[in-house]
């Protein structure tokens, strides 16, 4: 799926080590990103039992058994992504998703700079952090605020775009981490890496493709400006 890309950009940086995933009741985010091998160990954290258990029982076609425990790297825990992240020792992850509701609304507190910093203090020095923010064809302004945030809590804010036909188009994605987020140099690796991932083999993912999410589109220009 379009949203699998963006988690997959993020663990194609991952060599060992451990994940959180706040948000993603649906568990599509910890199916994709437990099929690569150099996760250790993966926290999802969801602060709504009644969706993982409605989940679990009717999305198995998503989340492919990962809530029911079949991977034992998958830890499920029932709580407030925000206190979870506050409470995260300095360096604990190696890589941190959002998988939120959009911004603004429940997830407000989410989207802001001092969460934000939390996160990034939660990040080991090479750690990275993914999310999406909105729809850059209706929501501008919201893309430009949320990309001015993460700038004050990341030395380095990379956005991209994914096609999410279920959403309506674009939607715009940022990977962020203390140090510069290296861009995809070696396509013949990532191919490699990409082959080696568990389940069955990709159907949209390369590494010309993911690295066709940072190309922007002009009308982006200003938004996503520094």
């Amino acid at each position: 799926s379009a949203c699998g890309q963006w988690r997959a950009v993020a663990a194609t940086l991952l060599t060992d080590g451990h994940v959180l995933i706040v948000g993603g009741g649906d568990g599509g985010a910890a199916e994709e990103a437990l099929k690569w091998y150099g996760v250790g160990q993966l926290d999802h954290v969801e602060i709504d039992a009644v969706v993982l258990r409605l989940c679990r029982c009717h999305l198995v076609t998503v989340q492919q058994g990962v809530l029911a425990g079949i991977d034992p790297r998958y830890r499920g825990h029932v709580g407030d992504g925000q206190h979870w992240i506050a409470a995260a020792a300095p360096g604990q992850y190696d890589i941190i998703v959002l998988d939120l509701t959009d911004a603004g609304g429940p997830s407000a507190a989410l989207y802001d700079v001092a969460f934000f910093r939390a996160c990034s203090r939660a990040l080991g020095p090479r750690g990275v952090l993914t999310l999406h923010i909105a729809a850059p064809w209706a929501q501008q302004a919201v893309c430009a605020q949320v990309l001015g945030m993460l700038r004050q809590a990341f030395a380095s804010v990379r956005p991209y775009v994914v096609s999410v036909p279920m959403s309506g188009g674009q939607w715009l994605m940022a990977l962020c981490g203390s140090l510069l987020v290296p861009t995809l140099t070696d396509d013949a690796a990532v191919d490699r890496r990409l082959l080696q991932l568990r389940g069955p083999r990709l159907r949209v993912l390369t590494a010309d493709v993911m690295k066709g999410m940072f190309a922007l589109p002009p009308y982006l220009a200003d938004v996503t400006a520094a």
